[in-house]
């Protein structure tokens, strides 16, 4: 019982962390953001992801550990599970891979653009990123929502 209370409460913070994250980015930060010149902009953008995507990295992997851990303890296998929660694994990985586009494709670019002094570039890139940071809060709400179903 505290095993499981331990592994669901990682799961949630977790989830919280990165779903939050996501929505405290899409709806709070980036117009915030507009009172600032492009180049400092630009730098407090890269600063803020900087952080995010490292919270992201561990959420990652926790989450995918203690939900598995999780359906053993309560189905015993995914094959057992209801199908709210397949949609909630599958919002899961499909948030996971869009993660892994920004963070190798368009967050790769952007700091490489502001290395080189190419501000036009990297607000084109993190442009992108905005755009991805979208989707994937619309995809974590439609776990969330799937999670709620599920309890």
């Amino acid at each position: 019982m505290f095993l499981t209370w331990v592994l669901f409460t990682l799961h949630l913070v977790f989830a919280a962390l990165w779903v939050g994250g996501l929505g405290f980015a899409w709806i709070a930060l980036r117009p915030a953001m507009a009172v600032l010149e492009p180049p400092q902009r630009l730098a407090l953008h890269r600063a803020v992801l900087k952080r995010f995507f490292l919270i992201v990295w561990h959420a990652i992997p926790v989450m995918f550990v203690t939900g598995y851990f999780l359906v053993k303890r309560s189905y015993g296998s995914m094959a057992a599970s209801p199908p709210e929660l397949h949609a909630m694994v599958g919002g899961g990985v499909l948030m996971t891979l869009v993660f892994l586009y920004v963070f190798f494709v368009p967050w790769r670019a952007g700091r490489a653009a502001l290395q080189a002094g190419n501000l036009a570039a990297a607000a084109a890139a993190f442009g992108r990123i905005r755009g991805m940071v979208g989707l994937n809060l619309l995809i974590g709400l439609f776990t969330i929502g799937a999670a709620a179903w599920e309890s």
